[in-house]
């Protein structure tokens, strides 16, 4: 087939499900940034201008907000939620510090407190709706899937357009180019992934045909995911490189997050501490024997130490559990889960399901053996069962939550609850472990996954 007939072709099946839009999308885009910060800044300014002794001075200051907002801030809101985020707050504070330098010379601002108010409101809900207009306005990509290649091409969606395209059209750049656009103009993409197999040269020649459209190309790197922070380039006259910072953040960070998780343990540890009381007395009350109960876990860079925990089995759990996992066939398998497991105590059963088994834990996270975030610590047994990059989660010091937890927990596949962990290993910041934090709390009062 020709790389004509694949255009017609493409265009057939895309244009009889995707209406026409007038407008690219950069252009679309920018047109409500600007309009949002304009309106604001119009309606905001007038009213204060009216009130304020100095309508002229603070009419000056707004305009030169608007222009530094616009300025800092061209790129389309559905690309870059840090930039709207960021940009027309350090708008804000540009202008302040322009404002507050000039009056220290000439007092040109006799209304300062208003015109304070007025910029770091302007501000604020400025970057607000260029956030909120990130979140609703989805970016869409044309997904370009190689024929004959074995990938499964994948269902199209609202913000998504497969589009296959065969291993002869790869030996004519132009022609892909010339397809590609068909399906950019008729879906109003923002994006177009490639596929592997396209030459790092063809995605050049592809990106330059598709510049008049602002869109921009995706190229996949193969391996685990890393967040964009790790990943920068570097360019010569000769070679573009991707460079690929090392998964360690900075001593600051380190710092910040070992300090948050020894406050916090010590906190929570004084709020809770009636509920401890209360599940102590209803452990030895049901089932006479210790109430805590500690075990053998791997944790950072693969050294032992013991957890502890709320006694939630019988005295005797783990000298019958060879033989409840060979009944069950599953002493082979990793996570040495028993199904209805006999062992369980009453109350056992009632601590597992909200997590407050765990919560003795939050002393191995006062002597530093654990966080409060991270992957799960496991046992020696199912740490020997590791396979490919399921290692790499101990290079981080394990949590009493994480991404595995508030996943799905037991609901999850072996393989799924690594990928999740090593995910967290090669990309953990603060502001995610704070996230999980949050989602945590909805998970635990949920139950999911709980076992």
């Amino acid at each position: 087939m020709t790389a004509l007939d694949h255009r017609r072709t493409i265009t057939a099946r895309v244009a009889s499900i995707v209406p026409t839009t007038p407008w690219s999308p950069a252009l679309r885009f920018e047109i409500s940034a600007t309009g949002l910060v304009l309106a604001t800044a119009v309606l905001v300014a007038g009213t204060v201008a009216r009130t304020a002794d100095a309508p002229m001075t603070i009419w000056a200051w707004t305009g030169i907000w608007v222009l530094l907002t616009l300025l800092l801030g061209t790129r389309p809101p559905v690309r870059a939620l840090r930039t709207n985020v960021e940009m027309p707050l350090m708008a804000g504070g540009l202008t302040l510090i322009g404002s507050v330098m000039l009056d220290q010379v000439v007092p040109v601002i006799p209304a300062m407190p208003a015109h304070v108010t007025l910029l770091v409101a302007l501000s604020t809900l400025t970057a607000i709706l260029r956030a909120l207009l990130t979140g609703v306005c989805r970016p869409r990509s044309v997904e370009l899937v190689l024929e004959g290649s074995g990938s499964p091409v994948p269902r199209r969606g609202r913000c998504r357009l497969p589009v296959r395209i065969s291993p002869s059209i790869l030996r004519d750049p132009v022609a892909l180019a010339r397809v590609v656009m068909v399906s950019v103009e008729q879906f109003d993409a923002e994006y177009v992934d490639l596929c592997p197999g396209i030459d790092p040269h063809d995605a050049t020649v592809l990106a330059w045909e598709l510049r008049t459209y602002g869109v921009s190309v995706r190229m996949p790197l193969s391996g685990i995911p890393v967040r964009g922070s790790r990943l920068s380039t570097v360019t010569d006259t000769d070679a573009t490189l991707l460079v690929l910072a090392p998964p360690r953040q900075s001593l600051r960070v380190r710092l910040l997050k070992r300090t948050f998780d020894t406050i916090g343990a010590a906190v929570l540890l004084l709020m809770l501490s009636p509920l401890l009381l209360v599940v102590a007395w209803l452990i030895h009350r049901d089932d006479p024997g210790p109430i805590m109960f500690r075990q053998e876990r791997v944790g950072l860079d693969g050294r032992t130490f013991r957890i502890w925990k709320f006694r939630t089995m019988c005295v005797d759990a783990d000298a019958r559990l060879a033989a409840l996992l060979r009944e069950q066939g599953r002493d082979g398998t990793p996570l040495f889960k028993v199904e209805d497991d006999p062992r369980i105590t009453g109350p056992g059963r009632f601590l597992r399901r909200y997590s407050i088994d765990e919560l003795p834990q939050l002393l191995n996270v006062l002597d530093g053996s654990m966080s409060l975030v991270g992957p799960r610590p496991q046992r020696p047994a199912e740490v020997a069962l590791y396979t490919g990059h399921a290692s790499h989660r101990l290079g981080v010091r394990p949590g009493m939550t994480g991404l595995w937890q508030v996943s799905g927990r037991s609901n999850l596949s072996w393989q799924k609850a690594q990928e999740l962990d090593v995910f967290y290993a090669h990309n953990w910041s603060f502001a995610m472990d704070v996230a999980i934090i949050g989602r945590t709390v909805r998970a635990v009062l949920a139950a999911d996954g709980a076992v």
